[in-house]
């Protein structure tokens, strides 16, 4: 696009990743630092040392149930992180499926993390919502410092657009006009295909013969 983002967003990581290695995934969550409801017309997903990211994914929805948001290390030996949901117990929550990370947004792999949806449709992100970002990292022979990465930039909706939640949905009214438009037609003209070729009969000229 050919102007800067309306809002850019900080993962809520600082990684030193080790030198030689991979790193076990994980996510962390963020909640959206908006008031009111947005729509964006396009996502990018930019991490700031691409050197190290393997590949990244961005999701929206809402913590896991009765969970807050916590510092915790997901794994045995592993980083104290910011942005875990956590149990009543102070437990980091163990995901047992990809739909509790959220609906994906956007992912990113070299080469790649760029989303524009076509012109007059945008994504509508709803106040109160988080966003989870799984990281998996590599480490290449020696240890680099992955601040705040990566980064979600939003380029915000100049008009007021339809969004993506609600496309199928118009999509699908779309289609039911259009099929009521063609029976309609099909019904007035007794020589349209839907009354010859595709039922068999012929045109009413030639069942009913004038004497």
């Amino acid at each position: 696009m050919n102007r800067a983002p309306d809002q850019v967003i900080d993962a809520p990581i600082e990684f030193e990743v080790p030198g030689p290695g991979e790193v076990p995934t994980f996510t962390v969550w963020s909640r959206l630092p908006f008031r009111d409801d947005r729509f964006v017309e396009a996502l990018q997903l930019a991490p700031t040392n691409r050197h190290v990211v393997h590949h990244a994914s961005l999701s929206l929805g809402d913590l896991p149930p009765k969970t807050k948001l916590g510092q915790a290390t997901l794994w045995p030996g592993g980083p104290v992180l910011t942005g875990v949901p956590l149990l009543g117990d102070g437990q980091p929550y163990g995901v047992a499926s990809n739909e509790e990370f959220g609906y994906p947004l956007v992912f990113y792999v070299p080469g790649g993390g760029f989303l524009r949806f076509p012109q007059g449709i945008a994504k509508r992100l709803r106040r109160g919502q988080y966003l989870s970002w799984g990281m998996h990292y590599m480490g290449h022979g020696h240890g680099r410092k992955d601040p705040h990465a990566p980064r979600r930039l939003v380029r915000q909706a100049r008009r007021s657009p339809r969004s993506t939640d609600d496309d199928r949905e118009s999509q699908a009214d779309r289609g039911r006009k259009r099929a009521r438009a063609r029976r309609a037609r099909a019904g007035a003209d007794p020589e349209h295909p839907a009354n010859t070729r595709k039922t068999g009969r012929l045109p009413a000229s030639s069942r009913f013969p004038t004497m």
